[in-house]
């Protein structure tokens, strides 16, 4: 069984692909799901993502940051950091 915020994790991938969505909405539903579960690496991670399409390095940058404040050992967020890092 899935958790809330894998749920919104998978709602706002589940819309970055849908052609029909914009990225403000994917964004939007994750700013809400971090709020909601601010210990979630992967939520943080995800918004990374999401600014990185939509250009935004340095917001990128910071929710990297904060996936890997939370979870360390968390490789996605690291190896994005370093590709963001000059």
């Amino acid at each position: 069984m899935q958790t809330l915020w894998q749920d919104l994790r998978h709602g706002a991938r589940t819309l970055l692909k849908n052609p029909g969505f914009a990225l403000v909405d994917a964004l939007a539903l994750l700013k809400v799901a971090v709020e909601l579960h601010p210990k979630s690496a992967p939520l943080y991670d995800a918004l990374g993502d999401v600014y990185q399409q939509k250009g935004q390095k340095e917001s990128a940058r910071q929710a990297y940051e904060k996936a890997v404040e939370v979870d360390p050992n968390f490789e996605h967020a690291k190896e994005m950091l370093k590709k963001l890092t000059p």
